[in-house]
Order: structure tokens, then C-alpha cells, then sequence
């Protein structure tokens, strides 16, 4: 399961971040964090990006492969 393109931009575009460095998931975690009172992982958001380095074992985590639409935590940040 991975966020659709558009998602994903909009959240470059709100948090600054590029997502090409670790440090750029742990940023947007600390953010989640701080806007929202509840935590999410570098991993899951890597994966939730299409950034984690073994798909075949996102498939497996995720149970499918089927995009995400505008979440929820997105609108808070």
C-alpha cells in the first residue's frame, strides 16, 4: 500500500521536506508527532511512501499494493 503521487507532493510541499534522506522521515515523524498527539514510524512511512528497500516484504506487511487516498493525518498537518 502506497500513498497516490498527489499525496505525497502535497506533503513535500506542506513539510519542506524532500523525502531523499533518512533524516527527511524522521522530520515528517517528529511533525505527525507534534500536530497530531500520535506517532508513526520511519519504516512505516518509508513504505507508506514507496521509499523502503525491500517492496516484496511491503506487500507482505501491508497485505496489497492498492494506493491510498488523502489520509486523514494529512489534513492536520
Amino acid at each position: 500500500m502506497v500513498l497516490e503521487e498527489s499525496t505525497i507532493q502535497e506533503i513535500k510541499d506542506k513539510s519542506g521536506l524532500e523525502f531523499n534522506k533518512v533524516k527527511d522521515f524522521v522530520a515528517l515523524s517528529d511533525i505527525i508527532l507534534k500536530t497530531t498527539g500520535r506517532s508513526i514510524g520511519v519504516t512505516t512511512l518509508k513504505r507508506l511512501m514507496g521509499n523502503h528497500r525491500h517492496p516484496q516484504s511491503q506487500s507482505l506487511y501491508l497485505g496489497h499494493h492498492r494506493p491510498i487516498s488523502r489520509s486523514p493525518l494529512l489534513e492536520q498537518l
